[in-house]
């Protein structure tokens, strides 16, 4: 998120996975970024929308927010999960009009919006569904996540230049279909490795695994994307290398001295993207 604005990017994972450190990782990145080039003129502004946590978990996050330095630069939208559904329901909305009203004012050029989360968002939907009877078929224009998504925007220069992003956080365990719809919408999404979470590597995110992008490399130039086609080759072969190295040993079958070197590389690739 160096320059690009105006995405809607989703990270997806089991809860504890880390999707809240490195969402805020994300937004201390930006703030360092524009105090180090003394440019806080052009600071993006966020809106972090807390939906359906415990009171204890909003104020960790705003901890970690002040921390981290963001907190000036942030309006927290909090509904956790002890107010009623209503306010629940409305709080990414009124969120994302918060965000629109800075850009339409002008406090700011480009403004980031953290939904966290809309997988505990959907549940709340489905609970006023039940409640006042609707189908469950009616879930998904209910919930409003796809208009949400696309208030996401980049204006002309002529318009102002301004952009609104959207950094969507989501719990997949027990909800792939919440997950898969949330992807169907987004530009692109990671998913966080919760084995990687226990090892202790951060990001946990499986660079090494076959790419999840779903509508492919929308804005990388032709020639870088000829390069990450070979790259993503690359890193398949070791894939399916690894998975068959671990059935071989299963059945107590030596390791290949050509296999084995493309594990300890795939060591070193992992080891280069922790942080």
């Amino acid at each position: 998120m160096h320059n690009n604005f105006n995405l809607v990017f989703l990270f997806t994972a089991f809860r504890g996975s880390g999707k809240t450190r490195l969402t805020l990782d994300i937004l201390a990145q930006q703030v360092l970024k524009h105090k180090h080039d003394n440019n806080t003129a052009a600071m993006p502004r966020f809106v972090y929308v807390a939906v359906g946590k415990a009171p204890t978990r909003v104020s960790q996050i705003l901890q970690l927010l002040k921390q981290l330095d963001i907190l000036p630069y942030t309006t927290v939208v909090a509904a956790d999960d002890r107010q009623p559904l209503i306010m629940q329901y409305l709080a990414p909305f009124a969120g994302c009009r918060i965000a629109e009203s800075w850009l339409q004012d002008g406090m700011t050029k480009n403004a980031i919006v953290v939904y966290d989360d809309l997988s505990a968002h959907t549940m709340v939907v489905e609970q006023l569904i039940h409640m006042v009877k609707l189908p469950k078929a009616a879930r998904l224009s209910f919930s409003g996540h796809a208009n949400l998504m696309e208030r996401s925007t980049q204006f002309s220069k002529k318009r102002g230049g301004t952009s609104l992003t959207s950094l969507v956080l989501a719990d997949t365990p027990g909800k792939e279909d919440v997950a898969s719809g949330l992807i169907s919408i987004v530009d692109d999404h990671v998913l966080l490795d919760s084995n990687l979470t226990m090892r202790r590597v951060y990001p946990a995110i499986d660079c090494l695994a076959p790419g999840t992008s779903v509508r492919g490399p929308p804005f990388q130039r032709a020639a870088l994307w000829k390069c990450m086609q070979h790259i993503r080759a690359t890193i398949i072969e070791g894939h399916t290398i690894q998975e068959n190295v671990t059935l071989a040993k299963g059945f107590g079958f030596d390791t290949e001295p050509e296999d084995q070197e493309v594990l300890d590389s795939r060591v070193l690739v992992q080891e280069f993207f922790v942080q």
